[in-house]
């Protein structure tokens, strides 16, 4: 009888302990994900930022136009690099099982 009672889960009156511990595990991935989202999004700006200056940038300013576009291939291989950084460092569960390693 008391297993029965301990398998349907803590309950008082509407109040489900399941239920708390979803939202405490949704609020930390909610957390997780702003934190990757960040990164991504100052690294995507700096290369969107990049590449319209040489797009779209004065003819005259060959140099500056170069420099840009070296910017640009940069911080595209550095998303990836950022992405996986921020994947491991910004969940604690995440990285202590990458520490163990």
């Amino acid at each position: 009888r008391m297993m029965n009672r301990m398998k349907s889960g803590a309950q008082l009156g509407s109040y489900f302990v399941a239920r708390t511990f979803q939202v405490k595990e949704n609020v930390e991935v909610l957390r997780y994900m702003s934190w990757i989202g960040r990164g991504w999004l100052v690294s995507t700006a700096v290369c969107s930022l990049a590449y319209s200056y040489f797009t779209f940038g004065p003819n005259g300013y060959d140099l500056s136009r170069s420099l840009s576009y070296n910017i640009f291939e940069i911080f595209v291989a550095l998303n990836f690099v950022t992405f996986y950084i921020l994947s491991i460092t910004g969940n604690t569960h995440i990285l202590k099982q990458f520490r163990n390693l």
